[in-house]
């Protein structure tokens, strides 16, 4: 799990000193969102999103029709700006997060104009639906000094990833030993391992010389012995095991056939068995 942060902000080129976000044009508002959309699409889908910044958009209280997009203790009355940003928000299944914690007014509060007359909540922080939960809490902090008419705002986020148990990769496989009992097999497994052995390369490498040694004992337990069935149950004879092969292979050959003939013929296999 990646765990990347994406900061969006409305640069201060964008707006006109002394000229609210309100009073721009439609198509700027537009532009803005587009180029910010434009980068959420390259963001992998597994990575958690969280959009920090000021947007200028005062969403309110009131989460009508808006509840997987927001909560009910946002401050104020919701702007065409905060419509703006919650329709973003639910295209892109995000949260808005200073609506999802009870706080008192004052530390929603994340702008006060000049005269200290007009205060709004039109900065905030966003995460992706997925991850709300782990989202605690959004405040301000109006003790910070950041020279600006804007407090500063903060998220607690807590993040619990589980733990990824990985299978141990297994080396090789079991061989049925058992069939060592059996003198013949025995005999022909002792043959081919002496045969294979007296053919191979004299010196080498060590890894060279191992890689030889495990291909002639793998080849010819493949041959001889053949490999243990998971799961095998002991009335479950050889020639048992044999025949469920044989019409696993004939029922797989039906489904390969290309002409009518030879379909026919594999289905006959298959019954016959």
């Amino acid at each position: 799990m990646n765990f990347c942060l994406y900061v969006c902000l409305l640069s201060d080129s964008e707006i006109e000193i002394g000229e609210p976000i309100d009073m721009k044009i439609e198509k700027e508002k537009e532009s803005f969102y587009s180029r910010l959309n434009s980068v959420i699409e390259k963001i992998p889908k597994e990575d958690i999103q969280l959009h920090l910044g000021d947007f200028n958009a005062k969403i309110g209280s009131d989460n009508e029709d808006l509840e997987r997009v927001m909560g009910r203790h946002g401050l104020g009355q919701m702007s065409e700006n905060g419509e703006l940003f919650a329709e973003f928000c639910g295209n892109n299944n995000m949260v808005i997060g200073g609506s999802l914690v009870p706080h008192r007014p004052a530390h929603k509060v994340t702008w006060v104009s000049r005269d200290g007359r007009t205060e709004n909540q039109i900065d905030h922080i966003c995460i992706s639906r997925k991850w709300r939960r782990s989202l605690l809490d959004v405040r301000n902090k109006r003790s910070a000094d950041i020279a600006s008419d804007h407090d500063l705002v903060i998220g607690e986020i807590r993040l619990r990833v589980a733990r990824v148990q990985r299978r141990e990769e297994k080396i090789g496989c079991r061989y049925d030993i058992r069939r060592l009992e059996n003198p013949e097999v025995k005999r022909a497994f002792v043959e081919q391992l002496e045969a294979r052995a007296s053919e191979l390369p004299p010196g080498g490498t060590v890894e060279e010389q191992w890689t030889g040694i495990k291909n002639t004992f793998t080849t010819t337990s493949d041959e001889t012995l053949g490999k243990l069935r998971s799961g095998r149950r002991e009335w479950m004879t050889d020639e048992t095991w044999r025949i469920v092969d044989e019409r696993r292979k004939a029922k797989a050959d039906i489904g390969q056939a290309r002409t009518r003939s030879a379909k026919a013929a594999a289905r006959q296999r298959y019954a016959d068995l």
